[in-house]
């Protein structure tokens, strides 16, 4: 079977049904999972299909082992004995299977970048010749959970829809799909041309990923390997390539040195061979786990460090921001009242303005009682004076009409960020209180930092939309400075115009064209005052409404104020909660590290007893 084929065939997921006499035992299991079966793949399919329908996940602190038939029988497990599983049915079933131990997307990646604690198991197994994975854990119910991860940038990964269905799954994945959550602490195990560093891995960095490589000399040789022979070499190989994989090598040194067997029949020479070879692995075996043990004194303690610098930025800080923001904006009921009083103030002052207009009176002309050439104010008027009037009016008429064309244009701008910024507001109270949610609950620090650079980003959208609604109105409070002034010149140099009308009539004797005249440019000085009401009726419209979407808005601050208050007191539950998991596990290794330290002098001890034993006969 190629490997296209062996891709191809990865689509569906099958729930395998197995009665309950055939559960009671491996070698029962193994053999109804696969004795029909004429292919290694079908094989290797059946035995995963089962363990990912049926068992689920255990995390435990405390040290305690159980043996595969009880594993088989309680059908809950941790990673490592899910793969043990795996391993020990495939094995059963004649099909060759290897443990591989690494490192996966954990909430610890973002915060400290050292890969030196493996904390994942998964397979790895042999199909017509070339080397596939398989992950029994991610591929359960649990795995579906943490398809969806996030990167060190909070950028979500591994996971991928393609006509409704997951497009991976954890059976025979392609090498360049799975080295972006699983890298295993053996490089070899990579399956790839050209394998990628623990940094290229911490660091989302995928750029080198090319074609997979599913055999060379090195796996070809772990086929042959004992089971513990295997695991010291591929210890050894994640040393070299990683020299903080001290944990790896501590286990595997001690099993190979607990699976050397003496042989009564051989050479004195070949006897202290065997002794001295026992006593290496041993040693090898209390030095590394020493070695790890100090590394998770030390990255323990800077985790703990970390995690405060990360709960400071993620949380801390996004969260006090938004405070600060919320008490500068939000308005109390005493701000509130000012604020409808002032557009009170201002529906009256339009009121009166408009019934000031009203009464205006507005002067018509009479026919003069007196001859022109006695009338000493008006004698000197002339035309050009007229036409230097309309050239003037002409003007401010066009930079009236100019500024209130980029008022309009302003205000429609400030309208509608106006609506941007209530709709960002909505958005934040949502993504605090998911922000909230998630802090009670068990997610990983990826998915909280997801969620606090959300509430970064729309907070930083809302700063941009503050200054610019700041800039834009100081733009129209200048231009309506500026078009109230034109107004008042407009009116002046109408009035201008109206006297020089006044004096041409009386020049002329009462002719009746320049009373014509004089009627339109009064008609034009009531459109004025006219635009004016309807404008300030306008502008009475514009503050009502922002007025109601800034009490719409400061409804959703308030909410945001009492969650931010919640947030405050679950922080410092959630960072206990958080230290208290890393000690946890830091005491964990610390027993592990101490149990296998305790079981090599308690072999050494016995070696020393063993050796002066045979020495004595």
């Amino acid at each position: 079977m190629s490997c296209a084929s062996v891709y191809s065939q990865n689509q569906t997921e099958t729930k395998i049904f197995v009665p309950k006499y055939a559960e009671q035992s491996l070698s029962q299991l193994s053999r109804y999972l696969t004795s029909n079966e004429p292919s290694d793949y079908k094989k290797a399919k059946n035995i995963y299909d089962w363990i990912t329908g049926n068992f689920i996940l255990e995390e435990r602190y405390k040290i305690k082992s159980y043996t595969i038939q009880q594993i088989l029988k309680r059908k809950r497990g941790t990673a490592q004995e899910f793969s043990n599983l795996f391993d020990s049915l495939c094995h059963r079933s004649g099909l060759v299977s290897k443990q591989i131990v690494g490192y996966t997307f954990t909430e610890n990646k973002p915060i400290i970048k050292v890969l030196y604690q493996p904390n994942h198991y998964w397979n790895a197994v042999l199909i017509d010749r070339n080397w596939y994975q398989v992950d029994c854990l991610w591929g359960s119910n649990y795995g579906r959970l943490k398809k969806l991860t996030f990167d060190i940038d909070g950028n979500s990964v591994n996971y991928e829809v393609k006509n409704g269905k997951e497009a991976e799954t954890y059976f025979c994945p392609l090498p360049q799909d799975l080295i972006k959550t699983h890298f295993p602490a053996d490089p070899n195990w990579q399956l790839l041309e050209t394998t990628i560093t623990s940094k290229e891995f911490i660091q989302n960095d995928f750029s080198r990923v090319t074609n997979s490589k599913l055999r060379n000399e090195t796996l070809d040789r772990y086929i042959s390997l004992h089971c513990s022979d295997y695991l010291y070499e591929s210890s050894k190989n994640a040393f070299a390539d990683n020299s903080k994989n001290h944990r790896q090598l501590a286990v595997s040194s001690l099993e190979k040195g607990k699976n050397l067997i003496f042989d009564p029949k051989a050479t004195q020479k070949e006897k202290d061979l065997f002794f001295q070879k026992k006593q290496i692995y041993y040693h090898e075996a209390a030095s590394s786990a020493l070695s790890y043990s100090s590394n998770v004194s030390l990255y323990s303690k800077i985790e703990k460090e970390a995690l405060g610098l990360w709960i400071k930025h993620n949380i801390g800080v996004p969260i006090a921001k938004r405070a600060k923001y919320l008490d500068r904006f939000s308005l109390d009921k005493t701000n509130i009242v000012k604020k409808e009083m002032h557009l009170k103030s201002m529906n009256n002052n339009i009121k009166h303005f408009e019934e000031k207009v009203s009464k205006k009176h507005y002067n018509s002309l009479k026919k003069p009682r007196r001859k022109v050439s006695y009338d000493s104010l008006y004698f000197k008027v002339t035309k050009e004076q007229i036409a230097e009037a309309d050239s003037t009016i002409q003007e401010i008429e066009l930079e009236i009409a100019n500024l209130k064309s980029i008022n309009q244009i302003l205000n429609d701008k400030k309208r509608e960020q106006i609506l941007v910024k209530k709709s960002l507001n909505y958005s934040q109270t949502s993504y605090l209180q998911q922000f909230k949610l998630l802090l009670q609950v068990d997610v990983t620090l990826q998915v909280l930092g997801h969620q606090s650079h959300q509430i970064t980003r729309v907070d930083n959208s809302i700063d941009v939309l503050v200054k610019s609604l700041k800039s834009i109105n100081n733009e129209l409070t200048k231009n309506n400075i500026e078009l109230s002034r034109n107004i008042s010149e407009l009116k002046k140099q109408i009035n201008t115009k109206l006297n020089l009308y006044r004096g041409l009539y009386i020049m002329s004797n009462a002719e009746v064209a320049y009373k014509k005249e004089y009627d339109k440019v009064n008609d034009r000085l009531r459109e004025v005052f006219y635009d004016q009401t309807l404008a300030k009726r306008e502008e009475y419209k514009v503050a009502v409404w922002t007025n109601e979407a800034m009490q719409d808005e400061n409804e959703e601050l308030l909410r945001q104020k009492k969650i931010i208050k919640d947030i405050i007191k679950i922080k410092s539950v959630f960072k206990k909660e958080k230290i208290a998991s890393i000690a946890k596990r830091e005491t964990k290794e610390k027993k592990f590290c101490d149990a296998i330290t305790q079981s090599v002098y308690d072999d050494l001890s016995n070696i020393k007893s063993f050796k002066k034993e045979v020495s004595y006969n």
